[in-house]
């Protein structure tokens, strides 16, 4: 948590409908974190934070924000993170390019 972090925010599509987004936190780039799973998984937006505990804590403020629109539906991802999903853009950031550079772009 003392190591640097960013906090993305992706667009997911969604084999059984609208696409999905998610918010999470990670220490690598986001295409290492979604290397697995690249396919499907377009960057939106990311945040670079000195510390990655105030990483965590900016990803709990959205999560819990916008509980309302929270995925409940089949698993998406095999591993961890389906929680963390959206049924909607609720940063509404998604200007139909899937990618933005409103904090700072990742290659």
């Amino acid at each position: 948590m003392d190591d640097p972090g960013i906090c993305y925010y992706v667009r997911v599509d969604n084999p059984n409908g609208a696409p999905l987004y998610k918010i999470g936190i990670t220490n690598r780039t986001v295409r290492e974190r979604f290397k697995p799973e690249m396919v499907g998984v377009s960057i939106v937006d990311i945040k670079r934070f000195a510390i990655g505990a105030e990483a965590y804590a900016f990803e709990q403020q959205l999560l819990e924000k916008h509980v309302d629109h929270r995925y409940r539906g089949p698993r998406v991802f095999r591993w961890s993170g389906n929680d963390e999903l959206f049924t909607r853009d609720v940063l509404g950031l998604d200007n139909g390019e899937r990618q933005l550079n409103l904090f700072s772009k990742e290659e």
